[in-house]
């Protein structure tokens, strides 16, 4: 594919790989990181990755499948520094200033279904990912995640369960945190 190991990837490759890829690659990333600002660091650091592979790749099915698994290796790396670990994350002052986040993503991160699957494990979160969002296959998602297929359906199985509980929890919750029409009315049954 190539004539020298020094040799990054031609332009036109990376064009086509960002233009085909990068949404995929984003949303992983924020499903995992739950933060715009290091989804796009961690994007951004995949195609470079990308860049400066030497992976020879089948087509374009093994070039997804490899940008999504290092993506979400990228996520656990970030998630593993010690800034992270140290540091609380605090909501910003609101300086006046315009949203900082696009709407589309504040809703999204309002949505019941993201608040439970950011109760999941980061393994649930990505199985889950990779199966609803992006629509790949038990054997794409066993390629992406090194793992056999039935390793993708035992842990499938196992993130909706938690994700269900998840869901059932919150709509508990919900229930009882919205008094009941008698409540709001003073009638007595």
């Amino acid at each position: 594919m190539r004539e020298s190991n020094n040799e990054l990837r031609s332009e036109e490759f990376m064009d086509e790989a960002i233009a085909a890829h990068q949404g995929a690659v984003y949303r992983l990333a924020l499903s995992q990181t739950r933060s715009t600002a290091d989804a796009q660091d961690v994007m951004q650091d995949v195609f470079i990755k990308l860049m400066r592979s030497q992976v020879p790749f089948r087509d374009s099915d093994h070039l997804r499948a490899w940008l999504l698994r290092v993506t979400i290796n990228q996520c656990r790396d970030l998630a593993r520094q010690a800034w992270h670990r140290r540091v609380e994350v605090v909501d910003e002052p609101d300086m006046g200033s315009t949203v900082t986040q696009d709407e589309a993503v504040e809703l999204l991160m309002e949505h019941p279904v993201w608040r439970a699957m950011d109760a999941l494990k980061e393994s649930d979160r990505s199985v889950l990912h990779l199966r609803y969002v992006e629509e790949l296959s038990i054997p794409e998602i066993a390629e992406a995640l090194s793992c056999t297929q039935v390793a993708v359906r035992v842990r499938l199985r196992r993130a909706r369960t938690r994700l269900r509980q998840m869901m059932v929890a919150q709509c508990e919750q919900q229930s009882a945190d919205v008094p009941s029409f008698s409540q709001q009315t003073g009638v007595i049954r």
